[in-house]
């Protein structure tokens, strides 16, 4: 079992309104066992409650819910993991030919009904 001590923001609910939702714990306390997270809260709490956890102080540090990005586009659904080592090169190799062949009704009502599907 590990207790981690930094600052803390996170989500406790689910989100509307992210200046509402967002808890701020300065001193927090995040414990974590097998991969998943047990607790999270003020830092003397969880050290108390939790006494023999083992402890990596990462103090005046911040943890921060997983930022992901998911956000896609419907019509790169068929080049998504193309290679590409730049972005232009990318583009113009992989997407904007995906893309042109939505000009073809049938074969965007196809991506769409996968694209939904999924």
């Amino acid at each position: 079992m590990l207790l981690f001590r930094a600052n803390i923001a996170h989500f406790p609910h689910a989100t509307v309104n992210f200046g509402d939702d967002i808890q701020v714990i300065l001193d927090g306390g995040l414990v974590v066992d097998g991969g998943k997270i047990l607790a999270v809260g003020d830092y003397a709490k969880m050290r108390s409650t939790y006494p023999d956890a083992e402890l990596n102080d990462h103090s005046g540090c911040w943890i921060l819910p997983g930022l992901i990005d998911s956000h896609l586009h419907y019509p790169q659904t068929q080049s998504i993991a193309s290679y590409g080592d730049q972005l232009l090169s990318w583009l113009e190799n992989y997407t904007f030919p995906t893309e042109m062949q939505f000009s073809d009704l049938s074969h965007a009502q196809k991506v769409a009904s996968d694209f939904y599907s999924s």
